[in-house]
C-alpha cells in the first residue's frame, strides 16, 4: 500500500508524541534524581577526601613528605583502587610523589567547585568528576594537594537510569507504533481493494472489517454505498430490459391499426374507429412511460417536502375517493382505526402515490362480491397500515416477487402496467417504512408500518 499523507501524519504525530515522552522522561529524572544524585555524591566525596586526608597526615607524620615511603605507598593503592592517575603537588605547583613516570594532565581546562576543603573538576555542572583534589597540611605547615584523575568518567546510577528509560520508553513505542499502524491501514487497503472491484462491474463486493471505531463507521457507511448502488444500477438494468419488452405491446398494435387503416382508408365508416384504437394505444405506451419515470424517480429518492399526516384520516379520504368504485364492483367494503389521529411524517406526494396503488389493485383484482378491508393500529413506535382483499391463491413465488416491476399476477386479463406495488415499495422505503405482502384464510394483503412521529 502507497503511503499518502494520511499515513505519513499518522507516523509524524506519533513521532512528536515519542520526543514529547522523552521530554517529559527527561524533565522528570532531572527533576527528581539529578538533585539526590548530587547530594549523594557529595558526600561520598567528602567521606573519601576525609579518609584520604586521615591516611596522608598520620603517613607524613614528622618526616618529610618527600621521599617518604608510606606516602608513595598511599599514592600507588590509591592509583590502584580507584583506576586512576594519583600524584601529590606542593605549595609552588612541584611534583612530590606520582603513580606514574609522565607529566601530570592538564585540570586548568576543567569546571572546578570546591566543597567541603577540596576541589572537584568536571567538565560541565551536574556530572560525574573528572578529577579531586584533596588538601592536607604537612607538618611544617605546607599546604599539599593530593590529585586523583579519573579520566572519562563512568556513567553513574542516574546516568544509567536515565539511559535505561529511554531505551524502554522506545523499545515499548516501536512495539506499540507497528500494530496500530498495521491497525489503521489495513481496513483502508481492504477498503481500497472493494472500491477497485465495484469499480470494475462487481457491484456485488463488499468491504469487509466493521470495527466499533472510525473506520469501522467509513467501512459500513461504504457498504451501505455500494448496496443503493447495486440497487439502482441492478434495477435500472431489469427496468430497461422490462420497458423494452413491455412497449412492444401498444407499439405493436399500433402498427397493426395503421396498416388495416391504410388499407381501408377507402371506407369512411372504419376509418374513426382504427383511429380511436391508434389514440388509445398511444395514451396507453403515455400512462406506461409516465408510470416508468414515476417509479426511476422514486428509486433515485427524488423526493418533495416532508410533512406531518395523520395516517387514519388519510386511509379514510381514500375510502370516500374510492367507496363508489367498490360499490360498482359490488365489494364490501370495512375499516378498522384507533378512533384517534396517528401521526407520520413522510413524503406526502409518494405516500399518498402508495397508498392510490393499493386501493386500485384491491378494486381490481378482488372477486366479485368479494370484501375488502383496511385498517390502522400503532404497535410500539410504528404505525401499521393493513389492507386485505378476496383474491384468488397465488403461488409462493409469486408473492415473492409481487414488487418487482411488471410482476402482474396470475390475472392477463386485468389492465394495468405491473409497476403499481413497486411504486408502492419504494415509495413506503423511501419514507423510512417496510411494506411487505402475503395471504392467508383466502385473502391477500399488504402490510405497511411507518415510524409514528414524536
Amino acid at each position: 500500500m502507497k503511503h499518502g499523507k494520511l499515513y505519513l501524519r499518522i507516523y509524524l504525530f506519533f513521532i512528536l508524541t515519542f520526543f514529547v515522552a522523552l521530554l517529559f522522561i527527561f524533565v522528570l529524572f532531572s527533576a527528581i534524581v539529578s538533585g539526590e544524585e548530587d547530594s549523594r555524591l557529595e558526600r561520598y566525596i567528602a567521606a573519601q577526601v576525609y579518609v584520604v586526608q586521615m591516611l596522608l597526615e598520620r603517613a607524613v607524620g614528622d618526616s618529610p613528605l618527600a621521599g617518604n615511603e608510606d606516602v608513595s605507598a598511599i599514592v600507588s593503592n590509591l592509583a590502584r583502587m580507584y583506576g586512576a592517575r594519583v600524584w601529590i603537588e606542593g605549595d609552588g605547583g612541584e611534583v612530590i610523589a606520582s603513580s606514574f613516570d609522565k607529566d601530570p594532565p592538564d585540570l586548568s581546562r576543567f569546571r572546578t567547585r570546591e566543597t567541603g576543603g577540596h576541589i572537584v573538576y568536571s567538565r560541565h555542572k551536574r556530572t560525574m568528576p573528572v578529577a579531586v583534589g584533596v588538601r592536607f597540611a604537612s607538618p611544617s605547615g605546607e599546604k599539599n594537594i593530593l590529585f586523583l584523575h579519573f579520566g572519562m568518567p563512568h556513567p553513574g546510577p542516574f546516568q544509567k537510569t536515565f539511559a535505561f528509560g529511554l531505551i524502554l520508553i522506545g523499545a515499548v513505542t516501536a512495539l506499540l507504533l507497528l500494530p496500530l499502524t498495521r491497525n489503521i491501514t489495513k481496513p483502508l487497503e481492504r477498503l481500497r481493494r472493494s472500491a477497485l472491484k465495484i469499480a470494475d462491474g462487481d457491484l456485488g463486493e463488499r468491504a469487509e472489517g466493521a470495527s466499533n471505531d472510525e473506520i469501522g463507521d467509513l467501512v459500513r457507511s461504504f457498504n451501505v454505498m455500494a448496496e443503493r448502488v447495486e440497487r439502482m444500477v441492478t434495477g435500472t438494468k431489469r427496468l430497461t430490459a422490462n420497458v423494452s419488452h413491455e412497449l412492444r405491446s401498444p407499439l405493436a398494435r399500433a402498427r397493426v391499426a395503421w396498416e388495416l387503416l391504410n388499407e381501408r382508408i377507402t371506407k369512411k365508416e372504419a376509418v374513426s374507429r382504427y383511429l380511436q384504437s391508434i389514440r388509445e394505444e398511444i395514451e396507453e405506451m403515455d400512462r406506461l412511460i409516465g408510470t416508468i419515470l414515476k417509479l426511476s424517480k422514486l428509486e433515485m429518492r427524488q423526493s418533495g417536502t416532508v410533512t406531518d399526516m395523520d395516517l387514519a384520516d388519510v386511509i379514510q379520504t381514500f375510502e370516500k375517493r374510492y367507496k363508489p368504485l367498490m360499490e360498482n364492483a359490488g365489494l364490501s367494503y370495512t375499516y378498522e382505526g384507533p378512533g384517534t389521529a396517528v401521526p407520520v411524517r413522510a413524503e406526502k406526494e409518494q405516500l399518498l402515490q402508495a397508498f392510490s396503488n393499493l386501493f386500485d389493485n384491491a378494486v381490481k383484482f378482488t372477486n366479485h362480491g368479494g370484501g375488502i378491508r383496511t385498517g390502522v393500529s400503532v404497535k410500539g413506535d410504528d404505525a401499521v397500515f393493513l389492507m386485505a382483499n378476496s383474491a384468488e391463491s397465488l403461488r409462493e413465488e409469486t408473492i415473492k416477487k409481487i414488487f418487482e416491476p411488471f410482476s402482474r399476477g396470475s390475472s392477463p386479463g386485468i389492465p394495468g402496467t405491473g409497476l403499481g406495488l413497486a411504486i408502492a415499495k419504494q415509495a413506503v422505503e423511501n419514507t423510512g417504512g417496510t411494506i411487505e405482502a402475503g395471504q392467508a384464510d383466502g385473502e391477500f394483503f399488504v402490510r405497511i408500518t411507518l415510524p409514528i412521529t414524536s
